[in-house]
């Protein structure tokens, strides 16, 4: 039996390891036995592994490294809390399965249309004047000979993670002991974890109390009077230069973070205020979008200026639009979140031309109708991959019980 660790992992590998068990990267039996027993130095060891530039450790190598690291204490643990760890881990690894499926199959629909997801984007898109894939392509993506081949062309290295899990989890022991006992040994690694917490939380009140103590009840002030004052009084002059420029209503606008729209020979300008009006950082301080004369969504453009408030930013932005440069604008930003009208507007089409990968949409196609359709294709097929990709990490005879019903649930 492995010895069980008081201290909790420090927040940042804690949080690592959540996100990975969410995702489906690790099983449940790893998560939960390095959350019990794992060294955190060695732990971090692990995941600290990918950083040096010299020999960076790719990510699914790391991930196989955390997953077996956590295996190890399982194989230690008694015969009880071995079985109820594996059976954690093959029911996680198995909603792993579910959910590669369901995206294996998103993507499948989005390639054989489109493209733009596993492969390329297509020069021509495969879909009929209703915006749904023609027959012939409806053909390929309820085949299950081609659903099997993108899955093993597109995600190979998943399943062979998957696999490999598969396999690491069937060389530990197992005995049914029945639904009680195991319901007992659940309540067991219940209580380790609470007593984790339960000494993590007396170490805490013991660390407030001693603060307490030494500074007598004060707290230290992150930010001083005079530089609140100065903040106060430089965000007070950019918003009177702002007023001279748009308006008391657009700056109030502004600082209740709603639309101000700057009127442009081509296209508006449409911006918000995101950030503190107080802070000096430039970045995030806006959010920046571009709209038709009409007022229809055309994109949005990521543009800032480095170390100016929110206030002088929004009066660059004016001035560039009102005097006829909101070309140089757009060219300085990156554009994303493009809608189908704005390839072939006037203002952009050069832009669109010149900017690499751009975030373009599926084109003059009804895009509520298409992805409505993909809905259906993954509710409807889904599984057919689950099989495919069971059969290819559990073998041929563990997909076949997987069949039954609740098998997926």
């Amino acid at each position: 039996m492995p010895e069980l660790r008081l201290h909790q992992l420090p927040h940042d590998t804690q949080y690592f390891l959540d996100g990975a068990v969410e995702c489906g990267d690790i099983t449940g039996a790893a998560y939960l036995a390095l959350v019990l027993y794992a060294d955190p130095d060695v732990l971090d060891q692990i995941i600290e592994s990918t950083y040096p530039l010299a020999n960076p450790v790719p990510w699914r190598v790391r991930i196989a490294g955390i997953e077996s690291y956590g295996l190890s204490f399982v194989h230690q643990c008694p015969i009880e809390r071995k079985s109820v760890l594996t059976l954690h881990g093959m029911r996680s690894l198995t909603r792993s399965i579910k959910s590669l499926a369901e995206t294996a199959a998103s993507s499948y629909w989005h390639d054989a249309t489109t493209g733009g997801h596993m492969q390329p984007f297509l020069r021509r898109k495969r879909v009929g004047r209703d915006s749904l894939p023609t027959k012939r392509v409806l053909g390929e993506l309820r085949s299950p000979n081609r659903i099997r081949r993108y899955v093993e062309s597109a995600w190979c290295d998943d399943i062979a993670v998957m696999r490999e899990t598969f396999r690491q989890l069937t060389k530990i022991e197992f005995k049914y002991s029945g639904f009680e006992a195991w319901e007992a040994e659940g309540e067991r690694i219940d209580q380790d974890l609470l007593a984790q917490r339960t000494y993590q939380r007396t170490l805490h009140d013991a660390a407030v109390a001693q603060m307490r103590n030494t500074f007598l009840g004060t707290t230290p002030k992150l930010v001083t009077k005079a530089e609140q004052k100065t903040a106060r009084k430089r965000a007070r002059k950019a918003a009177e230069l702002a007023t001279m420029v748009l308006g008391q209503e657009a700056v109030q606008k502004f600082n209740a973070s709603k639309d101000v729209v700057i009127e442009g020979a081509k296209l508006d300008v449409v911006v918000r205020r995101r950030g503190s009006v107080f802070s000096p950082s430039g970045h995030g301080a806006l959010t920046v979008a571009l709209a038709d004369k009409d007022g229809s969504k055309l994109a949005r453009l990521c543009v800032y200026q480095k170390d100016t408030p929110a206030h002088d930013q929004l009066v660059s932005l004016a001035l560039h639009v009102r005097a006829g440069c909101e070309g140089d604008v757009i060219n300085t930003g990156n554009l994303f979140a493009i809608e189908a009208k704005a390839l072939d507007h006037p203002a952009l089409v050069e832009r669109l031309a010149t900017q690499k990968d751009p975030d373009r949409p599926v084109g003059r196609i009804n895009e509520t109708a298409f992805e409505a359709a993909c809905t259906r294709y993954v509710a409807d097929y889904s599984p057919v991959y689950r099989e495919k990709i069971a059969a290819m990490v559990y073998g041929r005879g563990y997909a076949k019980l997987l069949r039954t019903p609740g098998a997926w649930a």
